[in-house]
């Protein structure tokens, strides 16, 4: 989770990072040995860019205020709550 504007910057920078590997294994493709694990290197790269974009989105529609309420399932939960409502309410 992205708690604040730092880390939504070095996000987004190791995002691009991550895209630009994809495309460099991308364009290695045709010339690997083993193509099977070469696609699961692709794959991994991808995922992680993915889970990166989701945490992005999130965080852009925290700060965007779109989100009003939050529900915590467990008292676990609470701490991430708390930095959710922050991050709303631009503290």
């Amino acid at each position: 989770m992205i708690t604040n504007d730092v880390q939504y910057r070095n996000t987004k920078n190791l995002l691009a990072q991550f895209h630009q590997a994809a495309q460099n294994l991308e364009a290695d493709l045709a010339d690997a040995a083993d193509k099977k694990l070469h696609q699961l290197q692709i794959d991994a790269v991808r995922s992680q860019a993915g889970d990166l974009d989701a945490e992005i989105a999130e965080y852009e529609q925290l700060r965007s205020g779109a989100t009003t309420s939050f529900t915590a399932n467990s008292l676990a939960d609470l701490a991430k709550l708390l930095i959710q409502g922050r991050i709303a309410r631009g503290w």
